[in-house]
């Protein structure tokens, strides 16, 4: 008969493991950032609505036939979109656990995670992809790279710096338990000093 091998409480890690982090930050990031794409894209300077802008991710794998999909490609955009920030929150989560500095500068290692972010995808990965051609514009640049810094790179970074620390929750991230303090000895009472006979 096997027992199970139970650590020491003492010993129990409070770090949640890669693959939570990696879906919290993946999560986040993904939401965030595809409401502000619909917001500034969509709303603010009227060169998209929500569906072309999901169709425009899945144009990545379909090309123009993308844009002629209605919701059924632009659904398909959407996980697309997601997976995306999944791959990327993992990497960064990856990077985190081995260097820790990553995490103890998350604001600076987010910034600089958002623009290497910006530079793979517009620069590599857009470029080897089905999606049209496309002009980077000066202001285009901007606010695409204002996006991913404020979107992707700093709720990752700050994800992975364990939310329980940063906003003091720590239901999160409950400490990790410790073992009791050895018990001390009673120290024994004084003996009563007989009285000497008068």
């Amino acid at each position: 008969m096997i027992l199970p091998v139970i650590p020491p409480a003492g010993r129990r890690s409070s770090a949640p493991g890669l693959a939570p982090v990696a879906l919290r930050a993946g999560l986040l990031a993904g939401t965030l950032d595809i409401l502000a794409a619909i917001v500034v894209f969509g709303w603010l300077r009227g060169k998209a609505t929500p569906l072309q802008i999901l169709q425009s991710v899945a144009s990545g794998v379909w090309g123009p036939a993308a844009y002629e999909g209605g919701w059924t490609t632009g659904l398909a955009g959407l996980g697309l979109h997601f997976l995306i920030a999944l791959l990327w929150a993992g990497l960064f989560v990856a990077a985190a656990r081995a260097w820790p500095a990553l995490r103890r500068h998350w604001v600076l290692s987010g910034v600089l995670y958002g623009a290497v972010v910006w530079a793979l995808m517009n620069l590599v990965v857009v470029p080897l992809s089905q999606v049209p051609p496309r002009l980077l514009t000066p202001v285009g640049i901007v606010l695409n790279l204002s996006i991913l810094v404020l979107m992707i790179g700093l709720p990752i970074a700050c994800t992975a710096f364990r939310p329980c620390e940063l906003l003091n929750t720590p239901a999160v991230c409950p400490a990790p338990a410790r073992s009791p303090a050895p018990s001390r000895p009673a120290t024994p009472a004084p003996r009563p000093t007989p009285k000497s006979a008068r």
